[in-house]
């Protein structure tokens, strides 16, 4: 070890002060075998095993045995970092203290002690005393058969120190003992603290990743919050601006409609004037058509009922020409009949038929001319009768005709009439109501 470390000694703060740690803690640091005693005036060598990886802020001290707080100690020195990391557990290190900082006495017994740079003792060494070289006996001439010679004080002396130093051994294996058991105890808990370690190193990793994701997520959320927030400034400050020219644009479009309404009022007004203008003049057409409609409407009843009288007086000529028809139907039966006895009782009657030829065949053929004569007159009567009754009843299906069409005639003209009627009181009450809605809508 270098000359420095009893300047460090002197210029470096002392160790932070801790509670005195369970006995299981010691087994962490093993100090190997160190001698009962140690030579006065001389540097002190201690050798060493760590179960863990040693930090420039551990150190090692010497403590007089039954001290209670590592405070108590007599001397340290710093421990210096291995520079093989692959063997930085398991390599046995060494600690040098310097001869000056050592105890001068040969009475008290001291022990090494591992202290970490949090104050924690990670490891004890058994008890040792310091001796004066002189009185030291060699362990190599406890087997030798020379003969020492030495005074009985010395004998007893040594005799009292061998008795205490085997109790002190005694008692340094024991607590050897408890600390190896301890240390297994403390190694498989190492090793299960190991395992826990590793798995709550993993969670943490897992957590700070998450924890890392999430200040990404956060700030992102920040970034992307206050560019909503941004944008919906400025989208406050373009609705402002929005209803702004709303509100001026319906100002406007207030004025304008109210312009146009009453542009429109008055162009209503203009046109129900015209219209009741109009209206008054169709009512005062439809009056005259009215009047005329019932001027036609008289003549054509009383042309109705002159035909009619007509119709009722060809029905009466028609009946008495059926009465003459009938009549000249029975002279011309009789004459036949009396043409046909004449001649059956001339064939009948021999007497008669030497009359005839007794008389003058002009007689004869003036009679026979009278009687066809008389019989060609009741033929051209009956079919003068007859062509009259003919021309009688299409005279009266004429009129017939002519009476129906008058009726329909006068049925459309009466039509007219009302419909025209109908529509001056429409148009008579439009023109009363047209104002009022005028204004009304105005």
């Amino acid at each position: 070890m270098p000359d420095t470390s009893s300047l460090k000694q002197e210029n470096m703060e002392s160790p932070k002060e801790a509670p005195v740690p369970a006995a299981s803690i010691f087994s962490q640091v093993v100090f190997t075998d160190p001698p009962h005693s140690y030579p006065l005036f001389a540097p002190v060598t201690c050798s060493y095993t760590a179960a863990f990886q040693p930090s420039p802020r551990d150190w090692v001290g010497m403590f007089k045995v039954g001290w209670s707080t590592i405070k108590d100690y007599h001397t340290f020195v710093w421990v210096e970092p291995c520079l093989d990391v692959l063997r930085q557990e398991s390599a046995t290190r060494q600690t040098v203290f310097k001869q000056y900082y050592l105890p001068k006495d040969e009475l008290n017994f001291y022990q090494f002690c591992y202290v970490d740079g949090a104050g924690q003792v990670r490891g004890a060494s058994t008890s040792f005393c310091f001796k004066n070289p002189e009185q030291q006996i060699p362990e190599s001439m406890m087997g030798d058969e020379l003969m020492v010679i030495t005074t009985q004080e010395q004998i007893e002396g040594s005799l009292r120190e061998k008795a205490e130093l085997q109790t002190e051994l005694d008692k340094i294996k024991a607590e050897n003992e408890t600390l190896k058991h301890d240390r297994k105890a403390e190694q498989e808990q190492d090793a299960s603290s190991k395992e826990q370690n590793e798995q709550t190193e993993k969670v943490m990793s897992q957590l700070l990743e998450e924890m890392d994701q999430m200040k990404e997520q956060k700030e992102t959320l920040k970034s992307v919050l206050r560019q909503t927030m941004e944008e919906t400034e400025g989208l406050k400050v373009e609705m402002t601006k929005q209803m702004e020219k709303r509100q001026h644009d319906a100002e406007e479009e207030r004025e304008q409609s109210s312009r146009e309404n009453e542009a429109r009022a008055q162009e209503k007004l203009d046109r129900a004037e015209m219209k009741i203008n109009l209206l008054q003049e169709e009512r005062e057409e439809l009056r005259g058509r009215v009047h005329a409609h019932s001027a036609e409407v008289a003549t054509l009843n009383s042309k109705f009922r002159q035909q009619e009288r007509e119709l009722f007086k060809m029905k009466d000529g028609v009946q008495l020409l059926q009465v003459d028809l009938q009549s000249l139907e029975r002279e011309k039966e009789r004459l036949q009949l009396e043409l046909q006895r004449s001649q059956s009782l001339v064939h009948q009657n021999p007497e008669l038929q030497r009359t005839q030829q007794n008389c003058p065949e002009d007689d004869l053929r003036a009679e026979c001319q009278t009687l066809t004569h008389q019989l060609q007159d009741a033929q051209r009567k009956l079919a003068d009768e007859r062509e009259e009754a003919r021309n009688g009843k299409r005279r009266v299906e004429y009129l017939e005709n002519e009476l129906q069409h008058l009726g329909e005639q006068l049925e459309k003209v009466s039509m007219t009439c009302e419909h025209a009627e109908r529509m001056s009181s429409k148009q008579e009450a439009s023109q009363l109501n047209a104002p009022e809605d005028t204004w009304t809508s105005v």
